[in-house]
Order: C-alpha cells, then structure tokens, then sequence
C-alpha cells in the first residue's frame, strides 16, 4: 500500500477512535460537569501552547521540497505570516479567558515547556535522526488532521455547555477552517520526507504503527490511561 494511504488509514482510525472513546462523547454531548470541560481546556492548551517550537523542529528537518510548507506553517502559527494576526497560542489564551481560567495561563504555559522538556529526556526509541524526525512529522501531523475533523464540534460543545463565548472561541474555529489544507499539506511533508531519506515502504509503515500504537489525541487531551484503554490494554 501506498505510504500516503497508509498515513491517512492511521489518522481516520485514530479519529474514529477518539470520537468513539466515552471521554469524548460525554464531553461533546454535554454529560460532563464544568471541571471535565476545564481539564479538558487545560490539557489542550498544554498539548498546544509549545506548537511552534515543535513546528521550529519539523522546519530544522523538513526535506527541500517541502521547506516552503513548513515555513508557512511555522509562521502562521507564530502570527508572522502576513496574512495572519495573531499567534495560535494567543488565540489559546483567548479561549482560557473566555472560560474564566486567565490565572491559569502562566502555570499552563509552564508546564507545556516542562512537557516538552520531559519529552526531551525520554529515551530514544528509534536509531537515526531521519527516524526520529519522521516519527515526529507523524504526531504533530496527526493533530492537524484531528482539528480539520472535530474542532467546529468540540467549539460547539464548550459554547452550548460550558458557556465560553463563541467569539473567545477563534482557535477552535480557525483550525476547523485551516487545517483541511494543512492536514492534506502533512501528508505531501510526510511523503516527501520519506522519499527524500530513502525510507523503504516496509521501514515507514512500521514507524508509522509504532508512532501511532495508542491514540495520541485521547493521550494528550484527557490521559495516557484513556489512550491505552482504547487500545484494549485496559479493560
């Protein structure tokens, strides 16, 4: 199969796997209590608040045919891109405003860097730069396949039953909007950046099942015990 078939089979599952998981249906059919609507905030804004120096490593390692791509990414999600205003982490902090949680922000940006520091100390589960890289472009990817197919929803949920403002709501709603072309755009990356580094069909397909063994959404935004449980490791 095809690597561009293969990376987009792996993100449709994790999304219908994410969408299925009883976290998230309660979240978005309203069957949880303010505090689950904050966490659930919180854990995004600590996923996303460190996205531009992630977009910084993709761009570092991006192969020449897709520099340009990334480099427009990385710049819109800093708000340098001429036709953007404002950096993605503002429009963030907007939302944690919008939901009365403005005196959380400093901690939440702290711990997003102490994550991403943490993640820096893992071990290394792969041999080469080319493989780490790859694996990286994969998750970050991921995330902007989620968001092209969920955020308008999960805005949706947090304006009827959580009550943040839908004008507070902006990073939610820009990402249902832009990212369609991102999430295309990742996997034109993730193919060039495979060819470009000479993976065999065999070694990407395999880095791809181990990148994305446990739901990395379900992981990030609500807990590594919800993503394994989806992955019928718990019962």
């Amino acid at each position: 199969m095809a690597l561009r078939s293969v990376v987009e089979a792996a993100y449709r599952s994790q999304i219908e796997v994410f969408l299925q998981a009883p976290e998230v249906c309660d979240l978005l059919a309203g069957r949880v209590d303010r505090a689950t609507y904050d966490a659930f905030l919180e854990s995004v804004a600590k996923t996303h608040f460190a996205s531009g120096q992630y977009l910084g490593f993709l761009y570092a390692i991006a192969p020449p045919g897709s520099i340009e791509r990334v480099k427009h990414n990385l710049l819109e999600e800093l708000g340098l891109d001429s036709h953007e205003g404002e950096a993605h982490g503002q429009l963030l902090e907007v939302v944690l405003r919008g939901a009365g949680l403005g005196d959380r922000i400093a901690a939440l940006h702290a711990q997003a860097s102490e994550s991403l520091r943490e993640r820096c100390e893992e071990p290394i589960l792969y041999g080469t730069l080319k493989e780490i890289g790859f694996a990286a472009l994969l998750e970050i990817s991921a995330f902007e396949w989620l968001l092209a197919h969920t955020a308008s929803r999960i805005a949706a949920a947090l304006e009827t039953y959580r009550g943040v403002p839908r004008e507070s709501l902006l990073w939610f709603t820009h990402h249902s909007e832009v990212d369609i072309r991102h999430a295309e755009e990742a996997v034109d990356t993730i193919c060039d950046y495979a060819d470009h580094h000479r993976l065999t069909a065999d070694h990407a397909e395999t880095l791809v099942d181990a990148t994305l063994r446990e739901n990395v959404f379900l992981r990030r935004y609500f807990s590594v015990r919800a993503a394994a449980r989806a992955g019928g490791m718990i019962p």
